[in-house]
């Protein structure tokens, strides 16, 4: 079922409208497009110079069931592109009225990209790689480049995060908890047993903090997790990956103790993609090391 599109919110005031179609304009400060009337909340913030030639940056975040608030700082990002924000059905304030399907969450996301009339290079962190690489298999969106980070491509890749999870102290009663009642507080909970792994020690308390306070969506998490990983769409992502035409990137963190950089660097090697490391971060590399993670991504873009 498609969500359904009818209308449009927009802060009209310093409005640019080359960028976007349908009455949508280019903002100084924050518009959201569709709130309160399609499934995913697509946020749009103008870059400080933005090069009209750029595409504008498209962050997918994780979980599933995670924010935008999780990518952290993105003013790095925003000196040179305009950055667009999806926040996924029940996340970020949305309402959880449903459970949702993987195929729902991606055409609520692809109709709020459709409004925009630029070129979009996808950047999808961890499960939202999963999201990005749809978006470009479904061949909708007017894309320059996909981008995946921190994301397990392979069915080898996907074990070994499992692995690495099951070894917590801890991780055991979390689940059972969250199992018992699949709350967004339990589901935080889960997650606060889980940062050791995703954030390097220097970054361990901030990172907890975020992730307390993310509107985060259990019912996302719950229903599109177990979707995905006990049907045919395991193991189908890292061909699909390999298969797309435009310039591919890879980013992980060098400090990354839940998805290991060595199954990265197999996943980059099978599919043939560039990888870069961000140093002093773990599985979040934007939280972690910003200003890093945009040396390494805007020059991909702008070079490809």
């Amino acid at each position: 079922m498609r969500a359904p599109c009818r209308g449009v919110s927009v802060n009209k005031s310093s409005a640019d409208s080359s960028l976007f179609d349908n009455g949508v304009s280019r903002e100084k400060n924050e518009l959201s497009l569709g709130k309160g009337s399609v499934d995913a909340k697509i946020t749009v913030l103008s870059g400080e110079k933005p090069n009209k030639k750029n595409p504008v940056i498209v962050l997918i975040p994780g979980g599933p069931g995670l924010s935008s608030r999780t990518w952290g700082d993105i003013s790095y990002l925003r000196k040179t592109h305009d950055v667009v924000l999806v926040d996924p059905p029940g996340t970020n304030g949305l309402a959880e009225e449903k459970k949702y399907s993987f195929a729902e969450v991606v055409t609520a996301i692809e109709i709020g990209l459709g409004k925009l009339s630029s070129r979009l290079a996808l950047v999808g962190h961890s499960f939202g790689g999963f999201y990005a690489i749809s978006l470009a298999a479904r061949g909708q969106l007017s894309l320059s480049h996909l981008v995946i980070v921190s994301c397990p491509l392979s069915v080898n890749s996907h074990s070994s995060v499992n692995q690495q999870a099951l070894e917590l102290p801890g991780i055991a009663a979390a689940i059972q908890t969250f199992q018992a009642d699949p709350s967004n507080a339990n589901l935080s909970a889960w997650l606060q047993v889980l940062a050791p792994l995703y954030f390097p020690p220097e970054r361990l308390e901030a990172g907890k903090k975020m992730l307390r306070e993310d509107k985060l969506s259990a019912i996302a998490f719950l229903q599109i997790y177990t979707e995905v990983f006990s049907s045919e769409h395991a193991g189908t992502l890292l061909e699909q990956f390999s298969f797309q035409k435009i310039p591919k990137f890879m980013i992980a963190g060098a400090l990354d103790k839940l998805l290991l950089p060595q199954m990265m660097t197999k996943d980059a090697e099978e599919t043939g993609c560039k990888l870069g490391f961000i140093s002093g971060a773990g599985h979040f590399p934007n939280f972690d090391n910003p200003k890093d993670f945009a040396a390494r991504l805007v020059p991909f873009i702008e070079a490809s």
